[in-house]
């Protein structure tokens, strides 16, 4: 339980791409720098979920929750709508 932050970042340090969930949703702040972006509404695997998408280069960011679990999530990388979409969407709980 907790918030995990993991940050992935390519050898030339050119693309960078962050992961981060909290297992207790009621206990969590998302913060995004940049403010200046559109907001669209989006479904993750039938969950609501918000697509921030910057108007300059910064990268885009999908926040969405599952409240069943209590677990909310977030991911940003420098990918298309759709593609950072599909990486939510293929979020998985892992069985110990």
């Amino acid at each position: 339980p907790g918030q995990e932050i993991y940050t992935y970042v390519d050898a030339d340090k050119k693309w960078l791409l962050t992961f981060s969930y909290s297992a207790d949703s009621s206990d969590a702040d998302i913060f995004l720098l940049n403010a200046d972006c559109a907001e669209k509404e989006v479904m993750v695997n039938g969950l609501p979920a918000m697509l921030y998408i910057p108007f300059n280069d910064d990268s885009p960011a999908i926040v969405w929750e599952d409240r069943e679990k209590g677990v909310l999530f977030f991911i940003t990388a420098q990918v298309s709508e759709d593609v950072l979409i599909k990486m939510a969407e293929n979020i998985v709980e892992k069985n110990n």
